[in-house]
């Protein structure tokens, strides 16, 4: 009877082995995956979408919205672009699915919509003084902010 004891025990353990080394596989393929995905955001914003932010906010027009359609463009453009012009290489071993552009995208919104909720309590630099008499300047034109923002 003490023998079938360590028998059973023996298979619980080894199971319990096999699918801790599965879970830790599928964990470090997961932890790979995440960072990869990080990197690939990450220069996404960096080059697209922070320039593409802070004229927004040179103009004034940095709203939720228009930074929700800006990360929209900035996860569907570079990839669209990608596979219209080039086939993936060989070794990549990836097939463009029409069905991606649109879900990047929506990640790309999101993180429009993450970029838009950490700037929006961040206070203008380039704020007003209001003149002696306490009256309220008028806010410049849009045409008046594109031509300072590009030194004209």
């Amino acid at each position: 009877m003490k023998t079938f004891r360590r028998y059973i025990l023996a298979t619980m353990v080894a199971a319990a082995m096999a699918t801790l080394a599965a879970s830790v596989l599928e964990l470090l393929a997961f932890v790979f995956a995440l960072g990869m995905a990080f990197l690939v955001a990450l220069i996404h914003v960096l080059f697209l979408g922070l320039p593409i932010a802070l004229v927004l906010q040179a103009l004034d027009s940095a709203r939720w919205w228009a930074l929700m359609l800006v990360g929209f463009f900035v996860g569907t453009v570079p990839l669209a672009l990608l596979s219209w012009l080039t086939n993936f290489p060989a070794e990549f071993e990836v097939e463009m699915e029409p069905q991606w552009v649109p879900l990047l995208g929506v990640y790309g919104a999101l993180g429009g919509l993450a970029f838009w909720l950490v700037i929006r309590k961040t206070p203008k630099a380039d704020t007003q003084l209001s003149n002696k008499a306490g009256e309220q300047q008028e806010s410049p034109s849009l045409i008046r902010k594109l031509k300072t923002l590009l030194g004209i």
